[in-house]
């Protein structure tokens, strides 16, 4: 005599089906040559994995037809893999092509500060955005009271019109600005506003629209300064590099 039993077998189809969407879209977005768009590649890899992710969990607890003890132990290993994972990494913030900067929670804090005798910042801000291009410096103390301690203005000069925003290393803070009909590169001293140097070309941009002067920022890196001009003028400066300061060889 045979015992029927009314236990269903394991709905896999929806799973596979799942794995081979994803799998087929991700090809989809990262096969071609995409370089140029590397950000919608991005954004699209970040979506298709939560879209995925939500089918997952919908199958894994309403329609896979597991035990109700496997989709506990399920559930429990889920709730401590996020709270695993949240207890021992942090998202310091984005880069510029919208990928997180993951680091462990117990990495060293680096600190905003100002040499009592040499004044040398000690965090440079070296291109567009900063050092990961999002625009943030993880680790830096800032007042909290802002009324009690207002921040106070260190120095204001006039400059020539641009839209370039300031590179920083050390103590040099490199900038582009449109000076009559040339279009300089020009070096302050971030705490004191000096000029230290300026490297000028012979050319002007200006339109109705977008007004005057050069658009892009500068990009230290290592001994090198390299900015592009608003008429398009790709330039290298070669630099010296003296207990964190920059200066243009032979500069004016």
């Amino acid at each position: 005599m045979s015992v029927s039993s009314d236990a269903k077998p394991v709905r896999w189809w929806p799973l596979y089906t799942i794995a081979a969407l994803v799998s087929v879209t991700l090809l989809i977005i990262w096969i071609p040559d995409w370089s140029v768009l590397f950000l919608g590649q991005i954004l699209s890899t970040v979506g298709i994995s939560l879209i995925g992710s939500v089918l997952f969990l919908l199958w894994f607890f309403l329609f896979s037809r597991l035990s109700a003890k496997i989709r506990l132990r399920g559930l429990v290993f889920y709730v401590l893999l996020i709270g695993f994972m949240v207890s021992i990494f942090r998202i310091s913030g984005l880069t510029g092509d919208m990928v997180p900067n993951v680091e462990w929670r117990w990495s060293s804090v680096s600190f905003l500060t100002t040499g009592q005798a040499s004044g040398i910042i000690n965090i440079d801000y070296p291109q567009f955005l900063g050092p990961k291009r999002n625009a943030t410096l993880s680790g830096v103390e800032l007042e909290s009271d802002l009324v009690q301690h207002p921040p106070k203005l260190l120095w204001r000069i006039p400059v020539g019109e641009a839209w370039s925003a300031f590179a920083v290393v050390g103590r040099s803070a490199v900038t582009q600005e449109q000076q009559g009909e040339d279009e300089t590169v020009v070096c302050y001293d971030l705490l004191t506003g000096e000029k230290k140097w300026r490297h000028k070309v012979k050319a002007r941009y200006e339109t109705p629209m977008a007004g005057i002067g050069p658009r892009a920022t500068p990009t230290i890196s290592e001994n090198r300064v390299y900015t592009f001009g608003g008429t398009g003028i790709l330039s290298c400066l070669v630099i010296r590099l003296k207990r964190r300061e920059l200066a243009l060889k032979n500069g004016v």
